[in-house]
């Protein structure tokens, strides 16, 4: 790709109406565009980076058996009724009428649609357990928006379910889910995460954890202590209580912190409601236990921004950015410069590399500008007093990696296999 023909607009200077660090390095950038309040439009960059994000939870549900499906955005209000959550979650579901006059809704969440699909096809214990999740669109009627991403009324979400005999038997799963959760969040880029317990709230359910972004930013309120005890607000609260920690007695420390997933072992709240069986070893005729784990990839992708862009822009890892390498070509008399970044974007490009180049007739600090907004992990600088020493000037812009232990240069004639090895070891971090 070349930049100017990347359809995304950059901003520079103060962003009206942005409130926090990541808000504004997303508009800035061009990763986002408000469509309408709590409703973004995904840029080319944008959308880049959250189907990475898709692509590291598809291969991280692989590790559980996972298996994917897609359920529709919209369903019948007849569902809902079966489990009592159409009225119960009135506030935040979107309900219209079809043009038979039957009643619908936009699904904020897919207990319902699943449970229903789930019971069409299991007969047999020997089918369990299974898991069935999907990465969709989902749409709840908040009262409020905020921070771009992180509180928004339409957003990207990675919804899954799971299936199970016993209780015990969806505990061993929910942990190993629990496991694939942290590994998933830290191939993202994400450092500072930790689980929390919290509130099952509408989704039902006797256990739930939080997985949470500790970060000023963030809207939840966080109790933590050095036992190990950590849990959200609203579970604190229903304690007699808060400022005690209920495992040892101390104080409870107060942070805050920005939900990006959470997990839920229902129990049999759905597939009861909505007669859900199964036949069992005996014969006998047995309801499911059912778990649920969530993500939210956009708002992944916005607490990404939060941790790790500074005031030049966001940081992201090789399994994120937009681009593995940009190409700058600084322009030159001799008119050397700008044919060889061409050169080098063509190689890079036909060996599979995702190369951005800007060999615009743009002053070097306005390309370099764009380069932090764009954020590629590895950039190439082809200019005059480079060439002189028959070399390309490297610039890293990663934060979990010590880039003093990697080139700042290298040779004209043998960039390709440099790079193909700084990109896995970038990617190995």
């Amino acid at each position: 790709m070349k930049i100017e023909q990347l359809c995304v607009k950059r901003l520079y200077g103060d962003v009206a109406g942005a409130t926090t660090r990541g808000h504004k390095i997303a508009i800035k950038g061009g990763y986002i565009y408000q469509t309408f309040q709590g409703g973004y439009t995904l840029t080319p960059l944008g959308w880049s980076v959250v189907h990475k994000i898709e692509n590291i939870i598809r291969k991280e549900m692989d590790t559980v058996e996972g298996q994917e499906i897609l359920m529709p955005v919209v369903c019948s209000a007849d569902l809902w009724r079966e489990t009592g959550r159409y009225d119960s979650m009135d506030s935040v579901i979107a309900k219209f009428k079809g043009s038979s006059g039957a009643d619908y809704l936009i699904c904020p969440t897919h207990e319902e649609v699943v449970t229903d699909y789930a019971r069409s096809v299991l007969t047999s214990y020997r089918q369990l357990p299974f898991m069935l999740y999907q990465i969709q669109t989902k749409f709840r009627n908040e009262l409020r928006v905020r921070a771009g991403l992180i509180r928004t009324r339409e957003f990207i979400m990675k919804d899954g379910y799971s299936f199970h005999e016993t209780q015990g038997d969806l505990e061993k799963y929910y942990k190993r889910c629990f496991d694939a959760y942290y590994r998933l969040f830290k191939r993202c880029g994400l450092k500072n995460v930790t689980d929390v317990l919290s509130n099952t709230g509408d989704m039902g359910g006797k256990l739930a954890h939080e997985f949470q972004l500790i970060n000023e930013m963030g809207e939840d309120t966080l109790y933590i202590c050095d036992c190990g005890f950590r849990a959200n607000k609203e579970l604190e609260e229903h304690a007699s209580d808060i400022t005690k920690c209920p495992k040892c007695g101390k104080e409870l420390q107060k942070i805050r912190g920005i939900e990006i997933g959470n997990i839920f072992q229902l129990g049999k709240k759905y597939t009861e409601s909505m007669h859900m069986t199964y036949t069992d070893a005996n014969g006998e005729e047995k309801t499911p236990i059912m778990g649920c784990y969530g993500i939210g990839v956009t708002r992944v992708m916005a607490a990404i921004m939060e941790e790790s862009a500074d005031e030049n822009g966001p940081i992201w890892n090789m399994e994120t950015a937009p681009f593995a390498v940009e190409v700058i070509g600084l322009s030159d008399k001799e008119g050397k410069t700008l044919p060889l970044a061409e050169k080098i974007y063509n190689d890079l490009h036909a060996n599979g590399i995702e190369v951005l180049l800007d060999n615009r007739d743009n002053r070097a600090g306005e390309k370099f500008a764009d380069a932090d907004l764009i954020a590629a992990p590895i950039r190439l600088i082809v200019s005059t007093k480079n060439l002189e020493q028959n070399q390309i000037e490297i610039k890293y812009r990663v934060n979990d990696y010590d880039s003093t232990t990697l080139p700042n240069a290298i040779d004209i004639n043998n960039y390709l296999e440099i790079i193909q090895d700084l990109i896995k070891k970038l990617s190995h971090n």
